[in-house]
């Protein structure tokens, strides 16, 4: 699956290049810098060591945070000399090209000494230029691929500078010996025929816990001396031991020198990693600890706030005794009487619609990525509850906020856009999964067309563009869907838009067609700074966005997506300040909370502990999310640290409200795009 991924690899993670989607290239400066002296001040050195010892640095000037490319040339280390391979150049990434020694001048460990004092080099200066000094990658061609794996694999090498070998992202050989070099060989009096494999063989030290590894080689026809079958033992003897992240390459129709046509792959490659790297560095979080708390996220998320009587997830829980885990919910009677407010806010049934469309959208992203089939009881499970939320209101295509499980009907009379939008975006989500059934499909078709429906009669002027509560009235607070503000306004297109895309009705079509220009210059405005409104309009944009026919409004739409993404970014960092709670020491009942007014709505204020966990899990795992739904997201390494960190600071045993949905989202959309990577025994 990894490999799969390597396709969709955050290009940000590296700096800039030409974007997939066609937009325009973002304006990178390059410099040069020659001649630079990799050796430790005050280190004697011979002339000849000080007129080998020396690289050129090329590297975006404009940019940070990139990824560096330490590159060995070839030359049987007995020729060649330091170049930037022009497949490498204007790929957003640095190059640390260098020299080394060679014989008959010197003799081995001469080579492999200045190879690691070169990539020591890299460490220490690389982020004096901008660089991020955890996605450094070491590659080289023929001899150049032998240095690149000896260093790597045999960790003494580093260790001489203090540096532990398993800080390179990954390694990179392109048809270089992983047996003992020839020219070692040759050394000992040993023909380039006779193979040999000790000390001085990258095969003599497989490990399980070396960097990832791309293997690359010519065509096994076409090649020199067997390099081919050379890489594909290298390989299995690695598997052998343990090592979860090496894959070879083999260019069809090209022989040895082959380094032009090895770059596309090994850049596809390099990208995907150079997105982790990063920020696993900063944060201390191994890929194994981070699966480990979401999968602690997913049993909480079951266990403790999901009703089985009506299939849906609930906004808080007010005890760890599974029995009482629930049992601040309203009563039927104060449903009934609409206590305490129309909207059921405060309650912990007031965003159940929201929260089953988050829920299935992850379950679509973690089968994209696990191909679990049994995902699909999970999945079969919310859309139930999805179902009861489309069809129990006897007014049609109202989305009901929640429902009370102690009768399975009662619910409140009002709801919201923002029901609505997640509620549309699950189902859009899960009816292009291979999870959904012909059945579920009809009646997603039926449900979407209950909705446009809804939305075409009662979303005019007349009505001020409110969607209508239950009874029918048209004075509700957060219900207007159109001639709003500018995170709200693509709301309603979208709506049309999926309504057309699941079931082919030109009706919606074409109503998605006539508010969308209106929708996309709006849109592009500056507007709220509420995290789960921007990220409510960026699942808008995204719908939008992969649905338009028109090339102008889909550039449109992916510019509003980008300028939300950038006004959300601050909000990665907001995990800072999590603190787990006691609910023992708590009071969770809403109905001896303080009440304030808002325009004739009396409300229950949450407790601060309450708040605390919204600003700490929800809000940082929303401004991810608006990130990760760009086609091609842009987080730094430092984001995607905090971002981990986030993740994996919650006890999830202990949560009490329902952020937990939202870090699981993070997690399974940035593994689809490569941004995290699953643990190496679960790929």
């Amino acid at each position: 699956m990894l490999q799969v991924l390597c396709a969709f690899a955050l290009v940000a993670a590296v700096g800039s290049s030409a974007p997939a989607d066609g937009t325009k290239k973002d304006e990178t400066r390059y410099r040069i810098q020659k001649d630079i002296s990799y050796l430790e001040e005050g280190s004697k050195a011979s002339p000849y060591q000080l007129e080998r010892s020396r690289l050129d640095l090329y590297y975006p000037e404009n940019k940070t945070d990139f990824a560096t490319v330490v590159w060995f040339h070839g030359g049987g280390l007995t020729g060649g000399s330091r170049h930037i391979p022009a497949g490498l150049k204007d790929q957003g990434i640095a190059v640390v090209a260098a020299n080394y020694r060679l014989h008959p001048k010197v003799t081995c460990p001469a080579y492999l000494q200045d190879a690691a004092a070169a990539v020591a080099w890299t460490f220490r200066n690389i982020e004096k230029h901008g660089g991020d000094p955890a996605k450094i990658f070491v590659s080289g061609h023929s001899a150049g691929g032998y240095l690149t794996s000896m260093i790597g694999i045999d960790k003494r090498w580093l260790a001489e500078y203090d540096i532990d070998a398993d800080r390179i992202a990954g390694l990179i050989p392109l048809s270089g010996h992983t047996i003992t070099h020839m020219t070692v060989r040759k050394e000992r009096g040993i023909p380039k025929t006779q193979p040999l494999v000790d000390a001085f063989a990258p095969l003599y030290h497989v490990r399980p816990d070396a960097p990832p590894i791309l293997l690359i080689t010519g065509d096994r026809e076409m090649e020199m001396l067997g390099r081919y079958e050379e890489n594909a033992y290298f390989m299995r003897m690695l598997r052998v031991v343990g090592h979860k992240d090496v894959t070879l390459h083999e260019l069809q129709g090209h022989g040895h020198g082959m380094v032009a046509p090895a770059m596309s792959p090994m850049l596809r490659w390099l990208r995907a990693r150079a997105s982790c790297a990063g920020a696993k560095a900063m944060d201390g979080v191994t890929d194994g600890q981070l699966y480990a708390k979401v999968e602690e996220a997913w049993r909480a998320t079951w266990d403790r706030f999901y009703d089985e009587r009506t299939h849906l997830f609930y906004d808080r829980v007010c005890s760890y005794d599974a029995a009482k885990r629930l049992a601040y919910l309203p009563t039927p009677k104060e449903i009934h009487r609409q206590y305490p407010n129309r909207n059921g806010w405060g309650t912990g049934m007031e965003d159940c619609a929201i929260s089953a469309g988050v829920i299935l959208s992850m379950i679509c992203d973690r089968f994209a990525v696990t191909g679990d089939r049994g995902l699909r009881a999970a999945a079969e499970k919310v859309f139930a509850g999805m179902v009861l939320l489309g069809t129990l209101s006897p007014s049609k295509g109202f989305v009901i906020r929640g429902v009370c499980p102690a009768d399975g009907r009662s619910h409140y009379c009002e709801s919201s856009r923002d029901q609505y939008t997640w509620y549309v975006y699950g189902l859009w989500r899960y009816y292009h999964s291979p999870l959904s059934t012909a059945a579920e499909k009809a009646k997603m078709r039926e449900i979407i067309s209950a909705i446009c429906a809804r939305m075409d009669r009662n979303v005019v002027a007349k009505h001020d563009y409110h969607i209508g509560r239950e009874d029918g009235t048209f004075d509700g607070l957060v219900d207007k869907m159109w001639n709003n503000e500018a995170h709200e306004i693509a709301r309603l297109p979208m709506i049309y838009a999926i309504g057309a895309d699941l079931t082919g009705a030109s009706r919606w079509r074409d109503a998605a067609r006539r508010l969308s220009p209106e929708a996309a210059a709006q849109s592009a405005e500056k507007s709220t700074t509420i995290l789960y409104a921007m990220l409510q309009q960026q699942v808008s944009l995204e719908a939008l966005y992969e649905l338009e026919e028109s090339s102008q409004l889909k550039a449109k739409w992916l510019a509003c997506m980008r300028l939300t993404a950038g006004r959300a970014e601050a909000g990665c960092l907001y995990g800072r300040g999590y603190r787990v709670q006691d609910l023992g020491k708590l009071n969770m009942d809403w109905r001896t909370w303080p009440i304030r007014e808002s325009r004739g709505y009396r409300i229950p204020t949450l407790p601060e502990v309450c708040k605390r966990e919204d600003r700490t899990i929800r809000q940082p795992a929303e401004a991810a999310l608006v990130q990760l739904l760009l086609p091609r997201p842009r987080l730094t390494s430092k984001q995607l640290a905090a971002i981990r960190r986030a993740i994996a600071q919650v006890d999830y045993s202990k949560i009490i409200t329902y952020g937990l949905y939202y870090t699981q989202a993070v997690y399974w959309r940035g593994v689809r795009l490569g941004v995290f990577e699953l643990p190496r025994d679960r790929r």
